[in-house]
């Protein structure tokens, strides 16, 4: 009986045992969440803190006419625009890659651009460079020139022979060789390494050239009166000649020529030209 009372747990003594019990587990509590907050900006430091994920090497392919070192400082200089601070310029957890290659598109001279992140810090570019230069024929000479406007080249003997007679000869895939642009007007006669017309020149023909292969619309040669014309005639395959406007979207006009010569009947006969450059209206003789 004495002993019964002597082991038997107070009230009070009961109550200290929940209250320590309760203490210890709040204390536990807390050292987890101390704990679970320290990694988590742990962690967070780890991945925007630190270069760990900033790019440090920027792979290039396809290069072949464009200047590696000024396809890397655009690059740098697009990084440095989507840097969102506090984050490092060039993280590779938040680089836009569709923003990159839009910008990429917008200042280089090329055709496709793809973008890829190699994990924890490599950039890596495919690019598809555009035809970047021509030929042209002047009184019966014909030179390279750059997309610049710059005359690089003069061909002679076997490499003029060569370009007359993919002109004249039968059809050939306009794709696989480079376009030949005549101009009539040879009062400025080029010379190798001067500028022949300026570098927005030469960009709306190429990128006239372009979207003829891009249609697949085969030619022999291009023709325009003087450099700065914008009446473009195409020699074609066929005896007769197609014009179109340089000044305005060549698809449209491509498209307009399509349709007449689909519906046109056997009395239409050309014998000179087909003139697409009037919206909606096709003209010929």
């Amino acid at each position: 009986m004495f002993l019964s009372k002597w082991f038997t747990p107070k009230k009070d003594e009961g109550t200290f045992v929940e209250h320590k019990l309760k203490t210890m587990q709040e204390r536990r509590k807390t050292t987890l969440l101390f704990l679970s907050a320290v990694a988590v900006i742990g962690w967070i430091y780890f991945f925007f803190g630190t270069t760990y994920f900033t790019v440090q090497r920027i792979q290039i392919e396809g290069l072949e006419l464009l200047n590696r070192g000024e396809v890397e400082e655009l690059v740098e200089e697009e990084l440095q625009r989507q840097r969102q601070w506090p984050v490092r310029s060039g993280h590779l957890l938040t680089i836009n890659t569709t923003k990159l290659k839009n910008a990429l598109h917008e200042r280089l001279f090329i055709d496709s651009v793809t973008v890829d992140k190699e994990y924890p810090n490599i950039l890596r570019l495919s690019i598809e460079e555009r035809q970047s230069w021509l030929i042209l024929l002047l009184d019966n000479e014909f030179y390279e020139i750059d997309r610049y406007g710059v005359i690089t080249n003069e061909y002679l003997n076997e490499e003029a022979d060569e370009v007359l007679d993919r002109i004249y000869d039968n059809p050939v895939a306009q794709n696989t060789s480079v376009p030949v642009l005549q101009i009539l007007d040879d009062a400025h006669m080029p010379v190798v390494g001067q500028e022949f017309v300026t570098a927005f020149r030469t960009t709306v023909w190429l990128d006239t050239f372009k979207v003829l292969d891009d249609l697949g619309f085969g030619y022999r040669n291009a023709i325009l009166d003087y450099a700065t014309s914008t009446k473009l005639v195409l020699n074609m395959y066929e005896p007769y000649d197609v014009y179109f406007d340089l000044l305005e979207p060549l698809e449209p006009q491509i498209n307009g020529f399509y349709v007449f010569m689909k519906l046109k009947g056997e009395e239409a006969v050309i014998r000179e030209y087909v003139d697409a450059r009037v919206p909606n209206k096709v003209f010929y003789r």
